[in-house]
């Protein structure tokens, strides 16, 4: 169980779009995902 903390829209060098998402754990570290542009029409923020 986590909490969203941040989301930073990003795009590579070849222009293939990506989205980074910071996440909180309820045990205290955080995890890090990168959701690419296959997955993001799916994703709802």
């Amino acid at each position: 169980m986590g909490k969203i903390e941040d989301t930073i829209p990003c795009i590579t060098i070849k222009w293939k779009n990506y989205l980074r998402v910071k996440l909180t754990d309820i045990s205290g570290p955080n995890i890090d995902v990168t959701l690419w542009e296959e997955v993001l029409p799916r994703f709802d923020k």
